[in-house]
């Protein structure tokens, strides 16, 4: 998630990431990852979805041009990924320092139904959130992952 307002005032926008299937062409196997990204930029707080989304002109950034957003968006990300030097490099040390998510406590819905709660306590190597949950630490392989905010 990409929040805005400091504290986890509310959501601007997240990502998603899926695993292709693997597809045999050519004698040649292929497999993937789809990264998308979301973020909402000009959305009116009466037309949000969710009362904890937010955008950047609700949450006092009006009038964004879209294409400088995500030009510097993709000049960052490049930058990343040239410097990245694998899981203690550039990209991951920044991801875990501006993780809102890790400290937070999280409700985790994951394949086959399992739904368990606790708190995000990091980012492995391997990119997967860490939760504790009671004395059980566990890594999120796939799963949706939900901040758990207190009314």
């Amino acid at each position: 998630s990409v929040e805005a307002g400091g504290e986890l005032a509310a959501v601007v926008g997240g990502a998603r990431v899926e695993r292709t299937h693997q597809l045999q062409q050519v004698d040649v196997l292929l497999a993937g990852v789809v990264v998308g990204l979301g973020l909402n930029v000009d959305t009116a707080r009466a037309d949000l979805p969710l009362d904890t989304a937010t955008s950047l002109r609700a949450a006092g950034s009006p009038g964004v041009d879209r294409a400088t957003l995500l030009t510097a968006y993709l000049v960052h990300l490049a930058h990343l990924v040239r410097e990245d030097t694998g899981p203690s490099g550039a990209g991951p040390t920044a991801y875990r320092a501006s993780c809102a998510t890790i400290g937070s406590e999280v409700r985790v819905s994951q394949p086959g139904g399992v739904l368990s709660t606790g708190v995000a306590t990091g980012v492995d190597d391997a990119g997967r959130l860490v939760v504790r949950s009671g004395t059980r630490t566990y890594a999120v392989t796939a799963g949706d992952v939900v901040h758990v905010r207190s009314r």
